[in-house]
């Protein structure tokens, strides 16, 4: 329990699906009790969707030193990657690539055959793309249908991914 409450009713419909916000992200991530659930330091952060100056001389900064490091050095529990696979901005081969790369760099090992994964987790339910798993947490997960923005085009799937990456479900 990550301390973060979902509703599991929806008007007079008991056990209804879990409402995960849809194009809600920005007011979702500047609520304080979901703040504090995911570690923000107090008046630290204020969440804001992609607008604003963006720095693009850093854009082409390699990050694998820094996964390096958050597998190895301060030992993270788990290194998710994901792409939506109809992205035209970060493509999903390039990181792919990357993460092959940041498997060979850490001596991660493939765990299994890349695979397809389900939004609910269920083995007959709604394909939510494909994943590939690593040694040390290491992991690359494609989206299906999604373009760049993941959470906006595919909430559940995307949900899914959040569960993983904090040990509640396994992709």
């Amino acid at each position: 329990n990550m301390g973060i409450k979902f509703s599991t009713t929806d008007g007079l419909k008991p056990n209804a699906k879990p409402k995960c916000p849809v194009n809600g992200h920005t007011p979702y991530f500047n609520d304080p009790a979901v703040q504090k659930a995911i570690h923000v330091r107090e008046g630290g952060v204020r969440w804001a969707a992609c607008s604003g100056a963006y720095d693009k001389t850093h854009a082409f900064t390699s990050q694998e030193e820094i996964a390096f490091d958050l597998i190895h050095k301060y030992k993270i529990g788990r290194f998710v990657v994901y792409n939506g696979d109809l992205d035209i901005m970060c493509d999903f081969i390039s990181d792919q690539r990357f993460v092959d790369g940041v498997a060979a760099a850490t001596r991660s090992k493939k765990l299994e055959n890349y695979r397809k994964w389900t939004e609910d987790g269920k083995p007959d339910g709604r394909i939510g793309g494909f994943v590939q798993h690593y040694e040390n947490g290491l992991s690359f997960v494609l989206v299906r249908n999604a373009g760049h923005m993941v959470p906006d085009n595919k909430p559940e799937a995307a949900l899914q991914i959040f569960k993983h990456l904090f040990g509640m479900v396994k992709l």
